[in-house]
């Protein structure tokens, strides 16, 4: 059966298709684990979920494990998800909440061609090495005052509105912020509106509204949305249940290069060219 989800290449084993974009993360707390890519410089991002500090990102995880395409069946995880319904998890280590996506092929406006040439241009070589040129300034810093914590929420499919080969449907666990984290919640969204401004003439398509989530898989098969959606139900008191009383703490937003959506890298200098620089 032919996958049609642009995010994803392979089922067995588990491969992204390559999505370059420029993004501002949390950064995980916790310890990072080496990715094992030889020669490659391994991803900033590759978490170890053993980490008191990710014991939510540990919770999510687990409960992919109990998940069942067919309630009642005894199949369960990962390897039955993909065989049944085409579910591809994501490695628990790239589990990550993203604070403002910045740019990417998709939120830059079809008559932007000098963003979208200089776009591509900085985001060529992956790994990043090196400055990053872009026709701006990147002056828009996201600074935490405090930190910032999250809870699971909920559980819900997104992006499943578009046409075959052209949609990125994913499984995701929406997050909600700790009641004590209100404040700062409200200047992150604040900062998101700031960015929106700065680039919006140069060609960059506004975040719109802010729904913090961590992706926890994409659908490679539209044909399975509905029997998923249906088990919502069925699988969300199972992650209630793992994440209850945890939750992620954060004290800091980076920009991150990312070639997948599984290989994320802290940013390199920005430059505006042909004159002026920024740092993040």
């Amino acid at each position: 059966m032919r996958i049609d989800n642009k995010r994803i290449l392979s089922l067995s084993p588990p491969e992204f298709a390559p999505c370059p974009g420029l993004t501002y993360l949390f950064v995980n707390p916790g310890k990072n684990l080496e990715a094992g890519r030889g020669k490659e410089r391994d991803p900033d991002l590759h978490s170890d979920l053993s980490s008191p500090e990710l014991a939510l990102y540990r919770g999510l995880d687990d409960a992919l494990l109990e998940f069942e395409p067919v309630p009642g069946s005894g199949s369960r995880g990962p390897g039955a998800l993909a065989a049944e319904l085409g579910v591809c998890v994501m490695p628990g280590g790239t589990y990550h909440v993203t604070a403002c996506d910045f740019l990417h092929d998709e939120n830059i406006r079809p008559d932007a061609g000098a963003l979208r040439a200089a776009f591509h241009e900085a985001v060529r070589a992956m790994p990043p090495e090196g400055t990053l040129s872009l026709p701006h300034p990147v002056r828009e810093r996201i600074e935490l005052r405090a930190p910032v914590a999250f809870e699971f929420a909920s559980l819900e499919l997104r992006g499943t509105e578009g046409p075959a080969g052209d949609h990125c449907a994913a499984l995701v666990a929406n997050m909600a912020p700790l009641a004590r984290c209100a404040a700062e919640y409200a200047r992150l969204e604040e900062a998101r509106g700031r960015i929106d401004e700065a680039w919006g003439p140069l060609g960059r398509v506004p975040g719109g509204k802010w729904r913090p989530h961590v992706t926890l898989a994409y659908l490679a098969y539209r044909q399975y949305f509905d029997r998923i959606r249906r088990l919502l139900p069925v699988w969300e008191p199972i992650v209630q249940a793992m994440a209850k009383g945890k939750s992620v703490e954060f004290a800091e937003v980076r920009l991150y290069v990312f070639a997948d959506m599984a290989r994320f890298w802290r940013s390199p200098q920005i430059a505006a060219a042909p004159s002026g620089e920024a740092q993040l």
